[in-house]
């Protein structure tokens, strides 16, 4: 099977939103590291835990358009753990 690359670059579950996904995602992530840094946090780690959240909204965001609902609703939690403990959630 042939992919084009304008397929691979925007799949389907990004392209169902009515609005635009990086935006949305980004902002939050944006928020937590200026509002870490101005706390005091080091900007490093400030940047890491606002990525674990941006990353977080991109689950939520697309929740049930990838995978299933709940697995999307279990990502997003684990990368909002490791953005407020600083590690991955230990499997049940």
């Amino acid at each position: 099977m042939v992919v084009n690359e304008t397929d691979r670059n925007r799949p389907d579950h990004y392209n169902t939103q009515a609005y635009p996904t990086v935006p949305v995602q980004l902002d939050p992530g944006f928020r937590v590291f200026k509002a870490l840094v101005a706390k005091g946090v080091d900007e490093r780690e400030a940047w890491e835990s606002s990525v674990w959240v941006s990353y977080s909204m991109k689950h939520l965001i697309r929740c049930g358009l990838k995978d299933d609902v709940e697995i999307e609703l279990k990502k997003a939690r684990n990368y909002l753990n490791r953005a407020i403990e600083g590690e991955w959630m230990k499997d049940d």
